[in-house]
Parts: structure tokens; sequence; C-alpha cells
């Protein structure tokens, strides 16, 4: 089977019948003593070639515009990864300096929060060639940026250009969370499915929003790992020797993490306060959600332009060479 990309330039193809109307200007029009000749039935067959050589090459090129390709394919694969959404916060807190709260010189010459979270998610990435990845920022409002794929380049790419625009003030973790869930609607479940947080505060969810995100998240079997990147003077998630109370809950971050420690599905948070500790998280996340992974793959079609093309120049061939070996007509010298 063949699909045309141009299939309306196919109304072309009668123009091929033009070598075999009749000519205005007969040869015996100029030189009536070719009656008197007998009939060649070389010279007869040589024409009829010429003429349907004429007709393939002018097929042949409307065929190539065209663009004749064959149909696309799906490949289907096993591996071992998961399928991953990246839900990245894109608050205008992201933008505040990375470090540990007891240093006045940061760790990395200054860099922010959110660019630290790029540069490591983009390692991270790396690590797992064998995942699908999507993407999402959030910040008012969810930007899905990037869905579901394995070129690394696209990947990269997405990475790299979250932090090409401002960030936003106002922060809603509850449309973020709905938004990357809703990633794997339709989808049919066919291996480890996670949503990576990676935000540096929580917010507060109402009732509606907080049953709406346990039964995403609980229908679509999908895992919750937090990597919270806590501000220089933030309160974190906990207290050393101390557990959680419901006084907690007045703290945004905690009072998310406690939420999610409530849902039903799997969920772990890493608290990560420096440049090192995030990285030790990234790399903890490397090992997790290996299970086998069936991939369905669009391979698009092959281009077949090609042949048309390679057939109109054997055609255009062999009536150049006829032309260069065709017997002038003779002039009269007055």
């Amino acid at each position: 089977m063949i699909v045309f990309e141009h299939r309306t330039l196919l109304c072309l193809l009668p123009l091929a019948l033009l070598p075999w109307l009749p000519s205005a200007r007969a040869a015996q029009a100029h030189y009536p003593a070719l009656l008197m000749i007998a009939p060649d039935a070389l010279s007869r067959w040589a024409g009829r070639l010429l003429r349907g050589c004429a007709s393939v090459a002018i097929a042949s090129l409307v065929i190539a515009l065209a663009a004749p390709r064959s149909p696309e394919t799906t490949v289907e694969t096993v591996g071992r990864g998961a399928e991953i959404v990246v839900l990245l916060d894109r608050s205008l807190s992201m933008d505040q300096p990375f470090g540990k709260p007891s240093n006045a010189v940061l760790d990395l010459s200054g860099q922010t929060k959110a660019q630290v979270a790029q540069r490591l998610i983009g390692e991270f990435a790396r690590q797992r060639a064998d995942d699908l990845f999507g993407l999402v920022l959030f910040s008012t409002f969810p930007l899905p940026v990037l869905p579901f794929t394995q070129d690394q380049d696209v990947i990269q790419g997405a990475i790299g250009a979250t932090g090409t625009s401002r960030a936003l003030a106002d922060t809603d973790v509850g449309l973020g969370l709905l938004a990357a869930a809703s990633y794997f609607d339709r989808r049919v479940y066919s291996g480890s499915r996670v949503v990576v947080l990676v935000s540096d505060g929580g917010a507060q969810l109402d009732p509606v929003t907080r049953e709406r995100i346990a039964d995403a998240y609980l229908r679509g079997r999908i895992a919750l790992y937090w990597l919270y990147i806590r501000s220089r003077f933030g309160p974190g998630l906990s207290v050393a020797g101390r557990s959680d109370s419901p006084a907690d809950d007045v703290i945004p971050e905690r009072a998310l993490n406690r939420y999610f420690r409530s849902l039903k599905s799997p969920y772990r948070v890493y608290e990560a306060e420096d440049a090192d500790a995030l990285q030790r998280a990234i790399v903890d996340l490397g090992r997790l959600e290996r299970a086998p992974l069936q991939l369905r793959t669009l391979r698009a079609g092959a281009d077949l332009r090609r042949w048309p093309l390679a057939l109109a120049l054997v055609a255009a061939a062999v009536m150049v060479f006829a032309n260069l070996r065709m017997v002038r007509p003779w002039q009269v010298v007055p």
C-alpha cells in the first residue's frame, strides 16, 4: 500500500498522454517525397518507444511531486522503565537563590533553585533512556510542555526551555497534579506510572481538589514522588526528634506532605536543602520504578520518491541518447 502526501497532484497524470497526440507539423508536410518510402517497422517501433519514454517521464515526475511513501507502522517493544511526568514548579519563589539556610554564600555560584532543578532533571532523564518522559510546568495554571516521548534531544530541549520565561507569583499545586495525572488518561496500562513533583513549596488544597487528586492517582495507578527543594529560610517538612502533628497543617509544605502520605497511591518525598542533597535524591529516584514497560512507537513510512525520480531519469536518458543519434534534416543551399 502506498500513501501520497499530496494526492491532489495526481490529477495531472493525464498530461502523460501529450506525447501521443498527433503532431501538427508532420514530416510529410515539408518532404512529400517521404510518402514514396516503404514503411519502416523499426522506425515505427522506435517512435513508439520514445513516446512511451516521454509519457513515463511525465507520469513519474507527477508521482514524485505527489510524495509517495509507505504507510505508518506501529512497532511494539518491551523494555524496563516507567512512564514519567515531571511536574516542575515555575512560581516566583523558584527564581530565588538555592543553598543551605546557614550559608550566606551559595554552593553553585549563585544559581537559582529553578536552574539547579533544571540541570539535575536533565541528568536524571539522560540516565533513564528507556523511560517515556512528559513535562508539565505549573504556576497559576498548569502548562503542558511535552507529551510522552523517548527522544532525548526533544526531552533535553524541553527541559532547557523551562527557564526562558518569567515566573509568576501564584502556585496552584492542585491543578498541576491533576494536569500531570491527565497524561495517563485513555492510555493502556503498560508499566510503572510516575509523577515527579519538583517544587519548593506547598499549598492548601480544598476538599474537592483533594478528592479529585486521590481518585485520579488511585484510578490511574500513579506513584507520586516529591522533590521538595527547601528554601533557605523555609520551615522544612519535618522537625528532627518530633513526629508530625495536626498543628503542622498551618504550614503549607507540611500540610501538603501530610495529605500526600494519606493517599492510597504510592508516595515518597525527598527533602533537599542544598545541591548535594538534591543530587542524592535524583540518584535515588533513578534506581526506582524499572518495571517492564510495553512501548508502542509509531514509525513514519519510508519516502518512496526516489523510485519515480529514478524512472524519470532513465526515460529522459533514453530520449537524450535518441536525440543525439537522430539524423538532422538537410538544408538546401541556394
